[in-house]
């Protein structure tokens, strides 16, 4: 009895395979992650770039006589400016998705091992129970 008992333990854990995830799901959630994180970075730099040329358009206006309100300069400078605040803006929804796939990717589960060690007297093994990281 004692001997089926142990043969269980090894062999269980072995050949029992619920609820693991497949390396290439991982990867493809911390690909994904990558991904939305590029694509959030260019719309806020670009976001950024456009807001700085805006400023510096609609400051650099001249007076114009036949003007009521505005100039035309500063009003391509506030149009820039606006697009600029709406790429900057647009870029959240891509950072925050970002986060939700790298969390995705991150997986921790239970792990069982058999360590041989090769020692010069005699060979060792040793069974070892943990968590395994993968990310």
């Amino acid at each position: 009895m004692k001997n089926l008992f142990l043969i269980l333990v090894f062999i269980v854990p072995l050949t029992a395979t619920a609820q693991q995830h497949k390396n290439s799901e991982i990867n493809y959630y911390l690909q994904k992650s990558v991904s939305k994180k590029k694509t959030g970075n260019a719309l806020l730099l670009s976001g950024t770039g456009l807001i700085l040329t805006g400023i510096v358009v609609g400051t650099t206006a001249g007076k114009q006589n036949n003007a009521l309100f505005f100039s035309q300069n500063q009003i391509a400078g506030a149009g820039i400016f606006s697009l600029g605040v709406f790429s900057a803006l647009t870029s959240i929804p891509f950072y925050i998705s970002a986060n939700h796939n790298k969390k995705k990717s991150l997986k921790i589960s239970p792990t069982t091992e058999i360590i041989q060690t090769n020692s010069i007297s005699e060979p060792k093994n040793y069974a070892l129970a943990g968590l395994k990281i993968t990310f």
